[in-house]
């Protein structure tokens, strides 16, 4: 890659010298080949990880193998995967990664499942999500449940595109995992995370208030009333 290096660490015997020592001395090595070790060539620290599961090793190999391939498309397409982007509305920013302009798509719809749903009512919703498919237009939601997810499936494999509503933050090197990083090179993809950057990130599960909150907030980015006083622009 044009600003890191990946590579594996394969421990077969206990070994007195830390992680970080091993990464200095190779990093050292670089640099006096490369210009006499006037100045180096890698920054400060490093980021690792641990492999425990049966098929991780295989998974990332296969990550850094197509890593040239990914870049070329963030290259090649720098709008549909720009970070230090929001939206505000109701006086709220919320920042968001991918392709902005999709929330001026003229066919949005939001995706909520609720178990007190009838047949007969979710039917009316599922007409109503195949039909905005079918125009190739928008499905907006946290995409929650199991069910929720289904739908997008489907609604990605019918050509629509998604805005998926996160509590997910937006790092400076943030790329989208798996299926989300070609959905966005396609420009099908708008993230937008639901998070106060005044607290800390939470990865525990989401609690019914928060899912009220971002699907509410999944109903507003879809009304088209309210999405016309949208604001996007761009943060420092």
């Amino acid at each position: 890659m044009p600003d890191h290096v990946h590579f594996v660490v394969f421990i077969t015997e206990r070994t007195p010298y830390h992680l970080g020592k091993i990464i200095g001395h190779f990093a050292g090595h670089c640099s006096r080949d490369y210009n006499g070790a006037t100045e180096p060539v890698f920054e400060e620290g490093y980021h690792d990880r641990i492999l425990l599961r049966a098929g991780q090793l295989d998974a990332l190999i296969a990550y850094v193998k197509d890593n040239p391939r990914r870049y070329l498309v963030r290259t090649h397409n720098p709008g549909l995967f720009k970070s230090r982007l929001v939206v505000a509305i109701d006086g709220k920013e919320y920042k968001m990664f991918g392709n902005p302009m999709l929330l001026r798509h003229p066919v949005i719809e939001a995706v909520r499942i609720s178990s007190k749903f009838s047949q007969s009512e979710l039917s009316i919703h599922q007409s109503r999500w195949d039909e905005a498919v079918r125009e190739c237009g928008v499905l907006v939601s946290p995409f929650i449940s199991g069910a929720e997810k289904a739908v997008r499936d489907r609604a990605i494999e019918g050509g629509a595109a998604v805005i998926v509503i996160t509590r997910e933050p937006f790092p400076e090197r943030y790329k989208p995992p798996g299926r989300f990083f070609e959905l966005c090179s396609e420009g099908r993809l708008l993230l937008i995370s639901f998070r106060d950057d005044s607290s800390p990130y939470d990865s525990s599960p989401i609690t019914r208030g928060q899912a009220l909150a971002m699907n509410a907030f999944a109903e507003t980015l879809a009304d088209l009333s309210k999405r016309k006083s949208l604001v996007l622009r761009n943060y420092c």
